[in-house]
């Protein structure tokens, strides 16, 4: 039996299942569940994915079609959770080690290239606050969800992506796992235990209401929204292997993707949303793969000696301004991923469900028809939605935005920012939880139902 079968010092235990005797190779060489991340709106860049090897975790990335594979995060620690942010430029990571017989970790933000390796990042959940998995961040960059069990089982948590005060989102005695964005901001789909079986959930971030997705006798999770919110992709695991299925959010129809001997877990869309990056062991090893949305088209993008899992799809922007000066970014009746370069772009979505970020200078931002999210930078911008229910963040720390908005609108603004047309400003339900110690007799280790 070599190290990956007898389990490393650093391969967590799994609090969600009562014997590992049951468990396959994967939960012995894999020991975790990694980041449910949301898939944002772009074109497709790399794939991140967390690679087990000398007994910890490592993060790499890989092109779309198998070449370019590089290490982006290395050390002494285990380090895992990739999390590409909405504009494709940082990267949310958790890494954790052991402390005697305990776990500890700290999930963090990489705010430089994404896919060089090194460490030019900050701290966003310190190793005080619990033992942090599963970072997702919102569509429009502001905030990371995250799991933790702080309090006595894996609740979600939510904190802004630069640090600071932590939002309860999920309370009861079932765990939570494995959370996922959706494009629009509102709402947030994870994996849960509250029914006796490991089903999906959707929970509305306004209002507080939970959705149940799935019903079956499968264990269910890992789930992933689509770019355009209609669907989200996760794996579902009967008495046999696990396969990869979708279902509409709207009708709760479920779709089975895959269809074979071999376990296919972890599904993440591409941003463009035509093609699915997942783990497998199609290979007789476990290697991340890459699909077609529909199925078919299988490539295996990793292929080496080392088990891989848990990818999450970096989106690149579909139009950049220039240093040159001012421009014009014009988009299509697509859904487009929109990027100024500081210097006081116009950045106009017209149709489709857009993201539009501005940087430095002074941008104007316009969604158009569809379901868009603007996001304002340092300087005086101007954010306007258009038709549908969009995404308005004007948060620069300092006043001066004019923020235009109607009342399908979630807007975000600084005092001294003229906000009109909007519903509210809203405030995402859940309390601040100072939280307590977790007993000795409670079982520590990253949340996990395979």
């Amino acid at each position: 039996m070599n190290d990956l079968e007898k389990g490393a010092p650093m391969k967590p235990k799994r609090p969600h299942i009562k014997s590992l005797a049951l468990l396959a190779l994967l939960a012995c060489a894999l020991g975790a569940a990694g980041s449910a991340s949301a898939t944002f709106v772009g074109t497709n860049g790399k794939v991140s994915y967390d690679r087990w090897r000398y007994g910890r975790f490592d993060v790499y990335s890989v092109n779309p079609d198998g070449t370019g594979k590089h290490f982006n995060l290395i050390g002494d620690v285990s380090i895992d959770d990739p999390a590409y942010s909405p504009d494709g430029r940082k990267l949310a990571y958790a890494f954790h080690w052991y402390v005697g017989r305990r776990v500890r970790g700290e999930l963090a933000v990489e705010n430089d290239d994404p896919n060089d390796n090194g460490y030019e990042g900050i701290t966003v959940v310190a190793r005080s606050w619990g033992v942090p998995w599963d970072p997702t961040w919102s569509p429009d960059g502001s905030r990371i969800a995250f799991v933790s069990g702080r309090d006595g089982d894996f609740e979600l948590y939510l904190v802004p992506a630069t640090g600071g005060t932590k939002v309860r989102l999920t309370s009861n005695r079932a765990p939570d796992v494995e959370p996922s964005w959706s494009p629009d901001g509102r709402r947030i789909a994870f994996s849960g235990r509250r029914n006796g079986n490991w089903d999906i959930y959707v929970k509305d971030l306004l209002t507080g209401q939970l959705s149940r997705m799935t019903r079956s006798r499968r264990t269910e999770g890992y789930p992933s929204w689509s770019p355009d919110g209609s669907t989200i992709v996760f794996w579902g695991k009967g008495s046999s292997d696990a396969e990869l299925y979708t279902v509409d959010v709207a009708s709760r129809v479920i779709r089975q993707v895959t269809m074979n001997s071999v376990q296919d877990y972890d599904p993440t869309w591409s941003p463009d949303g035509t093609m699915l990056a997942f783990t497998s062991r199609r290979s007789g090893r476990w290697d991340i793969f890459r699909m077609n949305a529909s199925g078919g088209g299988v490539l295996n993008l990793t292929r080496d000696r080392f088990p891989d899992a848990y990818p999450d799809w970096q989106p690149h922007c579909h139009l950049t301004g220039t240093e040159d000066g001012p421009g014009t970014l014009e988009g299509t009746d697509g859904s487009e991923l929109l990027c100024s370069l500081s210097q006081g772009d116009t950045l106009n979505g017209v149709g489709g469900n857009d993201t539009a970020f501005g940087r430095e200078g002074d941008d104007q931002l316009a969604g158009g028809e569809g379901n868009d999210v603007l996001v304002g930078g340092p300087g005086t911008d101007t954010l306007t939605g258009g038709g549908g229910g969009d995404l308005l963040n004007a948060l620069d720390g300092a006043g001066g935005d004019i923020v235009n908005g109607d009342a399908d609108d979630l807007c975000y603004a600084d005092p001294g920012d003229v906000l009109t047309g909007c519903a509210a400003a809203p405030f995402l339900p859940g309390s601040i939880v100072m939280g307590r110690a977790l007993d000795r007799g409670v079982p520590l280790g990253r949340p996990s139902h395979r």
